[in-house]
């Protein structure tokens, strides 16, 4: 899929699952396959401790470059 596409689903599946809108500022960035990987597990973590923990009522991930 690629990262972005990827997290793209992730946030769709977290909205669902957590009730509240999870908008994507998401931006290409230039990563290994590993680091792709790594911060997908990321985010997945975080939205994975905002629907446990956070109550929120609006859930912001962004993945931009540096500078940008």
């Amino acid at each position: 899929l690629g990262l972005l596409p990827a997290l793209e689903g992730l946030c769709d599946d977290a909205a669902a699952g957590l009730g509240v809108p999870v908008h994507a500022r998401l931006q290409p960035v230039a990563l290994n396959a590993d680091a792709e990987l790594t911060v997908f597990r990321l985010v997945q973590e975080s939205l994975t401790n905002v629907r446990k923990y956070a109550g929120a009522r609006e859930v912001w991930v962004s993945v931009i470059p540096e500078g940008g």
